[in-house]
């Protein structure tokens, strides 16, 4: 059975973050079905000859702060129990991939980190707060500057408002694994699906371990796509 194996950046993928902080099952379930199908017709398109391909979805999984596997992990793990495991003529299998290829059994957890900052603002509520709503801007920008909310019982403070996340060590996860698959000589091909040019030498060196490596992405133009003569990019 020719088999492929397809990489997924699953937030910079499916752009997931524009669901907001709580996505639902029915939007989680859309943007996947989504992206799987669009990869499978496109592979047919550029003639890629397979008869089973496998999902293997990475992201930050596993919440540091409370250590715990966030909702959109259990969201997608409902999403591969429920869907139809096979497309037109092709054989679907997906996979949510906490250890390396190589080490499976090893897991890496705590790859979702917050850290304070502006890059997204969390509204809160304090049960002692005097207006009785969320943050208004200029005391966010008082919060900013002072550390604490202005309203003189309010205990808030800029740590708990105004948050970001990060993943911690899927990248580097993805590299791997693209280079550990691309030594199986049973694998017919390997694509990555993600816009991010931090995988170009990873790209670069599993081209040099199989024949067939294909780069998905939604943009048309890399600034180093003269680097990648090996590797058949796909624009979807």
């Amino acid at each position: 059975m020719r088999t492929g194996i397809v990489l997924v950046d699953f937030d910079n993928a499916t752009k997931i973050s524009k669901l907001g902080i709580a996505p639902r099952q029915n939007d989680v379930n859309r943007l996947v079905d989504q992206l799987v199908f669009n990869c499978t017709d496109t592979l047919y398109d550029q003639n890629v000859h397979f008869e089973e391909l496998q999902f293997l979805f990475y992201s930050g999984w596993h919440n540091e702060e409370c250590n715990q596997f966030t909702d959109l992990y259990f969201m997608l793990k409902n999403y591969i129990d429920q869907t139809s495991k096979r497309y037109k003529k092709t054989r679907l299998r997906f996979k949510v991939p906490l250890g390396l290829a190589a080490r499976p059994e090893a897991s890496l957890l705590h790859t979702k980190r917050q850290h304070s900052g502006v890059r997204v603002y969390r509204p809160k509520t304090s049960s002692t707060c005097i207006g009785g709503g969320p943050c208004l801007m200029h005391e966010i920008i008082q919060i900013r500057k002072k550390s604490k909310c202005p309203r003189a019982i309010c205990d808030h403070v800029l740590e708990s408002l105004i948050v970001y996340h990060e993943q911690k060590t899927v990248d580097t996860h993805i590299v791997c694994d693209l280079i550990t698959y691309s030594c199986e000589k049973d694998i017919a091909f390997l694509s990555l699906v993600s816009d991010d040019d931090d995988f170009v030498p990873g790209l670069i060196q599993a081209s040099l371990n199989i024949k067939d490596i294909v780069w998905v992405r939604q943009k048309k133009v890399s600034r180093y796509d003269d680097l990648l003569t090996d590797i058949i990019i796909i624009n979807i």
